[in-house]
């Protein structure tokens, strides 16, 4: 793992953290921590040192990065479960899924609320304490890469080209725009170019 500085490019710290082709999930932000999931283990480093904070072994396969707020950690297991636990202690309090019970691959977290995307599209907002469902978005694909928030409005791309904006209070749908294909490689760094552009620009709704 390596942190580079955003002006300069120059490196601030390296850290040997697995072997090679061991898999790794993240890192994830939450305040000043970088969250990632390497192998079994829930890592928390200090992104401005690269020291490690908190190491916590987990029971279960995740699926996707893990999400935070300042009371709860949210980790998707393989069971296809989005397992919610007070931050301070790692104990588990709930645990919710879709309705179709399909694999959940990203998750973005605030104070209010949790909400996660699945391979059968469907994007689920909850009650960040609670296993309460607020509102449900069905895309025509599955959800691909890391949901992006930017104030009320969430971002995501599926698996059916399309790049969709839609309401976080609410879950409606915003505006949607069509690729010739879905991202792969560098998608993450394109997807946020379109971003930019659609948010100066407009969405096609």
């Amino acid at each position: 793992m390596v942190s580079m500085g955003a002006d300069n490019g120059k490196i601030m710290w390296e850290r040997y953290v697995a072997e090679a082709g061991f898999p790794i999930l993240g890192p994830s932000q939450y305040d000043n921590e970088h969250i990632s999931i390497i192998g079994n283990r829930l890592i928390t480093i200090n992104p401005d040192t690269g020291e490690e904070v908190k190491n916590i072994r987990l029971d279960f396969g995740v699926t996707c990065p893990a999400a935070r707020n300042s009371s709860h950690s949210y980790i998707a297991d393989t069971a296809n479960r989005l397992r919610v636990f007070r931050a301070k202690d790692n104990v588990k309090l709930f645990e919710v899924s879709a309705e179709n019970e399909s694999k959940i691959n990203s998750i973005v977290a605030d104070e209010k609320s949790v909400i996660f995307g699945t391979d059968a599209g469907n994007v689920i907002c909850i009650k960040a304490d609670e296993p309460k469902r607020l509102w449900q978005f069905n895309a025509y694909g599955a959800v691909i890469e890391p949901m992006v928030r930017d104030a009320n409005s969430l971002f995501f791309a599926s698996k059916d080209t399309n790049l969709w904006k839609v309401n976080i209070d609410n879950g409606s749908l915003i505006g949607s725009i069509r690729q010739a294909r879905y991202w792969t490689g560098r998608r993450g760094l394109r997807r946020m170019l379109f971003i930019n552009m659609f948010m100066t620009k407009g969405l096609r709704r």
